[in-house]
């Protein structure tokens, strides 16, 4: 249990002294209530110290929203989250993005994604899947499309330690400023607007996760190219061998053996790019 406290000498100065209080405290891990109490301290009813024991149940619907779709707003602060854990920190002020919001000299780690491919991301919301695509179509000029939807994007982030980011957004000219908490797999976004928790899975720390302990098919983690295969069909494997090689997301994942067998069959070549979930290897465990 917490207590948030704020004075004003008023009633109006610490209403409002308790929204910036509110927007500013980020808790990790936890359900909490704050959002709740954010949208209470905007409530007309409560602002105006019209107040009543039926408060709540009266003003329930703005209280307590129905869950709406994802914004694509806070999509794009997933999506410019996950460059930034991977490096790319900067787009450099892409179409429409004021020069004084996006400095175009702030990096000077600058990374780029493939011009024509970009990165595919996966960000889920509770059950829902959204598939974002961020990529650089000229110099300075990046698109994401989100759910099929494009959208013009710039952004410069600010990294702390432990996968904090203070982001500046610019999507489609619309300037905003957020912060993103990444834990593993889960991600906290603060916002103007409140807390929305995503979720950016890892598909290779899940790969292999139901599979038979018979062995049989090891399959691809996420979309990628095949950089290196280490077998031939008919080799003896032992647990943990490496197999075979992939590059994705700029950075090279080895798919190695749960259990040791024989190779059996190789489905891709050296050069292949390959879909999220395609059997790769085919082994014969033995037993």
């Amino acid at each position: 249990i917490a207590k948030l406290i704020v004075w004003g000498v008023d009633r109006e100065q610490a209403i409002a002294r308790m929204r910036q209080a509110l927007l500013g405290t980020h808790i990790i891990g936890l359900h909490t209530n704050v959002d709740f109490l954010y949208r209470l301290m905007t409530n007309d009813a409560f602002v105006n110290a019209d107040l009543d024991t039926g408060l709540i149940e009266k003003n329930h619907d703005t209280l307590f929203p129905e869950a709406t779709e994802t914004p694509a707003k806070a999509l794009a602060y997933a999506a410019v989250a996950h460059l930034a854990r991977h490096g790319l920190k900067h787009s450099r002020g892409a179409k429409n993005a004021p020069t004084s919001y996006i400095d175009p000299w702030a990096s000077a780690d600058y990374w780029r994604a493939r011009q024509g491919e970009g990165t595919t991301i996966t960000v889920e919301d509770g059950d829902v899947e959204h598939q974002l695509r961020i990529q650089e179509r000229a110099r300075d000029e990046w698109i994401l499309d989100i759910n099929g939807t494009e959208h013009n994007i710039a952004w410069e982030v600010d990294t702390a330690e432990g996968g904090h980011f203070d982001i500046k957004l610019a999507l489609d000219g619309v300037l905003s400023q957020g912060k993103v908490v990444l834990e593993d797999e889960d991600l906290y976004l603060y916002t103007q607007d409140g807390q929305t928790l995503l979720r950016l899975p890892n598909f290779l720390a899940h790969a292999g996760e139901g599979d038979d302990v018979g062995g049989g098919g090891l399959t691809a983690p996420m979309p990628g190219k095949v950089i290196n295969i280490l077998v031939n069909v008919g080799d003896k494997v032992e647990a943990g061998d490496v197999l075979l090689v992939m590059e994705a997301m700029k950075m090279e994942h080895s798919i190695t053996a749960d259990e040791g067998g024989t190779v059996e069959e190789l489905f891709f070549a050296v050069g292949d790019q390959v879909t999220e979930g395609v059997e790769l290897i085919k082994l014969t465990v033995e037993s």
